[in-house]
């Protein structure tokens, strides 16, 4: 079996947990790409879930990793252009990226880590976890807007409990309209 054959059919399977329940929770992953991978995992609400580094990890470690979590939908990184490596990772995943329009500066991580070491002291060990960190927090507040607002729209419908499918379909099913996107997910009652 291909390597990349090997890589989408481990994603699939690994999408579901132990007990075989599928994870429904959204992510948003902050990866930091070289020979160690600094991995942060954010829920949609910008809450941390795990951040790790990986020691020489092949690309289903990787994978392997997140979908311990839940559903990426994002996978991010603080350098622009995106890494190759990271590229093929969301690729398996079937997840959007994003990137900066350009590399985040030394003085724009430590900005984005000044919150959350006060939050979280001592919690990260190394450089890949503080880039992951950077990465993910980044995407966070791009997106965090939009999450915002669809959370209140199906607050509005008493629907609030659909927000994961409706950001599913959206950012990893590439939903071209919102407003038909929240119209489907508000049918599937």
């Amino acid at each position: 079996m291909s390597k990349i054959r090997e890589e989408n059919k481990l994603a699939k399977i690994s999408e579901q947990n132990k007990r075989g329940v599928w994870l429904a929770r959204n992510l948003i992953v902050g990866l930091d790409a070289g020979a160690n991978f600094g991995v942060a995992i954010l829920d949609t609400e910008g809450k941390l879930i795990s951040v790790e580094t990986i020691r020489q990890p092949r690309r289903g470690d990787i994978i392997k990793h997140i979908l311990k979590f839940g559903r990426p939908v994002i996978i991010s990184s603080d350098v622009h252009p995106l890494p190759r490596n990271i590229v093929k990772i969301a690729s398996a995943l079937g997840s959007r990226t994003y990137y900066p329009p350009k590399s985040l500066t030394i003085k724009e991580k430590k900005r984005f880590l000044e919150d959350f070491e006060k939050e979280f002291p001592g919690i990260l060990k190394d450089i890949h976890q503080k880039d992951s960190i950077a990465a993910a927090m980044k995407a966070f507040r791009v997106y965090h807007g939009l999450f915002v607002r669809l959370g209140e729209t199906l607050e509005r419908e008493g629907e609030k409990e659909k927000l994961d499918d409706l950001i599913t379909t959206l950012l990893i099913r590439r939903g071209k309209n919102i407003a038909e996107s929240i119209r489907n997910i508000l049918k599937k009652k």
